[in-house]
């Protein structure tokens, strides 16, 4: 069974689903865990209760289902316009994303250093090469099929 689906048929949106829901499992429990994600990590900033405390399992897990939803727009091109729009109106007139304000949870920030983005850059780097790598026996096919699609 391939790893990647294929490009020429549509997805179901279970099959969406299917995928997506690990991550943002994933992302709970990084938060729950350590308070950050990688992308927040580089940012320097950590996710927080009122009180200044790591959230507990299912408070990050529904954080990260609210981000999908409302910010990502569950990966629905127009949604995702739309929600970081909206989102970028709410946390101009309220100081939190949406998906923060019923809640309130905070994103305190320190100030980003030069050994954070270096380190940063290079383990991204480090895992899209190893990505690269092992989804090139599945991506070749279709790579192929283009350029030869494209006469080159």
């Amino acid at each position: 069974m391939p790893f990647l689906p294929n490009p020429e048929v549509p997805q179901s949106g279970m099959a969406i689903i299917g995928l997506l829901l690990p991550v943002i499992i994933m992302e709970g429990a990084l938060l729950s865990s350590l308070g950050y994600t990688p992308g927040k990590w580089l940012m320097a900033l950590k996710v927080t209760d009122r009180e200044g405390k790591i959230l507990t399992t299912g408070q990050a897990t529904m954080r990260s289902l609210r981000v999908w939803v409302l910010g990502m727009g569950m990966r629905n091109g127009l949604l995702i316009i739309f929600g970081h729009l909206f989102n970028l109106w709410v946390v101009k007139k309220r100081g939190v994303p949406l998906w923060d304000v019923s809640s309130g949870f905070r994103v305190p920030g320190r100030t980003l250093s030069t050994q954070r983005m270096v380190t940063f850059w290079i383990l991204a780097g480090a895992l899209f090469s190893i990505f690269w790598i092992l989804l090139w026996p599945e991506l070749q096919p279709f790579v192929e099929a283009e350029m030869a699609r494209q006469g080159k």
